[in-house]
C-alpha cells in the first residue's frame, strides 16, 4: 500500500468554498486490488496530540443535479461538512472517493467498496499512525453500509474503534427498496407486494444487497463475546423522504439482537419494543434518544424532527463533550 501526497488544486478549493488551503490535502492510496483511491485529509489547526480522526463514508449521489447523479468528495456540501467537523471538535477528517468515483480507479461493487474502506482504515492506522481507539467511522446514506461492513471486518480482527456513527442508515438494499418511494410519494416496488413471489424474484436480481442489519447483529455478538468495546450511534431525521427513519429502528433492533441472541430464551419483537421504550428519552415531537448498553457495548439511536443538523449534533457542543471517550 503506497501513497503520494500533493496539495489540493486551488480551483477545487475555490469551487468547494473551503479555506484555508493549508488545512486540506489530497493523496492516493493503493488497494490490494490495484485500485487507486483519491483521498482527502482535512486537519484541525493547530493539531493536538489528543485529537482523533473521523473517517467519513458518504453517499455517491449528488445533492445538486448540475453534474448528474454522481458526486465526489470535493463536490457540493461535502468539503464544508468536513470543515464543520474539524472546526467544532477535536477531530481531523479523512474521506475518500469510492472506486469509480472522482479520481479513484476501478468499478464500484459491494466487495470493492469494502476493500476500499478497509484500505483507508489500514492506511490511517499503519501509515498515519492513528490508533484505532482514536478513529470514528462516520457513514452517511450509502456510506452507512460501507461503515457497517468496515466495522464488522475489524471486529472479526479484534479491533475496536472509538465509535461508529451512521447518519440516515438502512437495514439492507432489498428491504429498503421494497417500501421505497421517490420523494416519499411515488412507490417503486410497493405494487409488487400484492404478489409476494414476484417481489422476492425482483429482490433476487439485486446484486449488492448491503445487509447492514445482519452485519450489526454479528458485530455486536463478536464484540460482546470477547468483552470488547463498541459505541454505535444511529442518527436520522423524521422528515427524511429518501431513507425512511424507521430503517434505523431495524438497525437498532438487529444490533440489540447481538446481545439477546446469545440468551437462550431470545427476545420477541414485542418484548424488544417494550424494553426499548423504557430506555428511551423523549425530547419533543418526533425527537428521542434510545440507549441500550451492556458491558462496554453501547447502542444509541437518535431521531431529529428535521435534517440539516444531523452530521454535527455530537460535535457542536464543543471540546469538552465527546461521546466516544467514555
Amino acid at each position: 500500500m503506497s501513497s503520494m501526497s500533493r496539495n489540493l488544486p486551488s480551483r477545487t478549493l475555490a469551487s468547494a468554498r473551503i479555506s484555508p488551503p493549508e488545512k486540506t490535502s489530497v493523496f492516493f492510496v493503493k488497494t490490494r486490488t490495484r485500485a487507486s483511491l483519491s483521498t482527502v485529509g482535512t486537519t484541525r489547526q493547530p493539531a493536538s496530540p489528543h485529537s482523533s480522526l473521523g473517517l467519513c463514508f458518504t453517499d455517491t449521489s449528488n445533492p445538486f443535479p448540475v453534474h448528474g447523479n454522481a458526486g465526489h468528495i470535493a463536490q457540493a456540501i461535502r468539503p464544508a461538512s468536513y470543515h464543520a467537523l474539524t472546526d467544532t471538535s477535536r477531530y481531523h477528517v479523512l474521506a475518500f472517493d469510492y472506486r469509480g468515483f472522482g479520481r479513484s480507479t476501478g468499478s464500484p461493487t459491494e466487495k470493492g467498496l469494502i476493500i476500499d474502506a478497509v484500505t483507508a482504515v489500514n492506511w490511517a492506522i499503519n501509515v498515519a499512525g492513528v490508533p484505532a481507539n482514536r478513529i470514528v467511522l462516520l457513514g452517511q446514506s450509502l456510506g452507512t453500509a460501507v461503515a457497517t461492513a468496515t466495522a464488522e471486518y475489524f471486529a472479526k480482527e479484534g479491533t475496536d474503534f472509538a465509535g461508529v456513527v451512521l447518519v440516515a442508515g438502512f437495514s439492507s438494499i432489498p428491504t429498503m427498496l421494497s417500501g421505497y418511494a421517490i420523494s416519499g410519494w411515488v412507490p417503486i416496488l410497493a405494487p409488487f407486494r400484492a404478489w409476494p413471489w414476484l417481489l422476492k424474484r425482483v429482490m433476487r436480481v439485486i446484486v449488492d444487497k448491503w445487509e447492514s442489519a445482519n452485519r450489526w447483529r454479528e458485530t455486536v455478538r463478536l464484540v460482546k463475546a470477547r468483552n470488547g468495546r463498541l459505541r454505535l450511534h444511529l442518527v436520522h431525521a423524521k422528515n427524511d423522504w429518501d431513507i425512511p427513519c424507521h430503517e434505523d429502528d431495524k438497525l437498532f433492533a438487529s444490533a440489540v439482537g447481538g446481545f439477546v441472541g446469545a440468551h437462550e430464551e431470545g427476545m420477541s419483537e414485542e418484548r424488544l419494543a417494550a424494553e426499548k421504550l423504557t430506555r428511551t428519552v423523549t425530547r419533543g415531537k418526533d425527537s428521542f434518544v434510545a440507549t441500550w448498553a451492556e458491558g462496554d457495548v453501547v447502542i444509541r439511536q437518535e431521531l431529529f424532527p428535521y435534517g440539516g443538523e444531523l452530521l454535527f449534533s455530537e460535535c457542536q457542543s464543543g471540546e469538552e463533550a465527546d461521546p466516544f471517550r467514555t
